[in-house]
């Protein structure tokens, strides 16, 4: 490999609409620099709400992004757990709950980085009922070794169960209502 030249990217240093700049920075479509690259090779994206990364005006937020992919994520996992992967639909109901809560917070502007769903959860602005509380909890246990061999003993699609996916499943649709029963409150004059 070439000197400098970041282990990402193929011969000729363009993928997609991403482009190397010189030899130490990436660039994105249209004037937006996005700095070195890291000897890992891998260029850290532009904080939550930069306009450049995601194509819009910098200060532009969308929290409406966030709730559109946790209703896919909630959809994708009841398809899993039909299918009986009550592994990935637990998975997969982690991450509607994270992704509600981090539209609502993005909505009241506040910082929505991790993925600890209680964590994003006891950061909403009004404060959550014990009921939220337990079921971010509960979700929260289910990032990683819904995922991992390593990090659950054994192949996690072996250990989790319907009635666990569905407990799951209960659990993501509170926090999703939450978050849009948050949101429609926002959007009140």
């Amino acid at each position: 490999m070439e000197a400098g030249r970041s282990s990402c990217l193929p011969r000729g240093g363009v993928v997609g609409n991403w482009a190397l700049a010189d030899a130490n920075s990436l660039t994105a479509p249209g004037p937006f620099p996005l700095g070195p690259v890291p000897a890992n090779g891998f260029a850290s994206p532009p904080s939550a709400g930069s306009g450049p990364f995601r194509g819009e005006s910098p200060g532009v937020f969308r929290w409406d992004h966030w709730l559109d992919q946790a209703r896919r994520a909630l959809r994708t996992a009841n398809l899993a757990r039909g299918a009986g992967e009550h592994a990935w639909a637990c998975f997969l109901y982690q991450q509607t709950a994270q992704m509600a809560l981090k539209g609502a917070l993005e909505r009241s502007g506040r910082d929505h980085q991790g993925h600890s769903v209680i964590a994003l959860a006891n950061d909403l602005p009004d404060g959550i009922s014990e009921d939220v509380r337990s079921a971010a909890r509960r979700l929260s246990r289910l990032y990683i070794p819904t995922r991992y061999p390593d990090a659950a003993g054994s192949a996690p699609a072996e250990l989790y169960t319907d009635e666990e996916s569905s407990q799951a499943h209960g659990d993501a649709s509170l926090l999703l209502n939450h978050a849009e029963a948050l949101l429609e409150g926002a959007n009140d004059p």
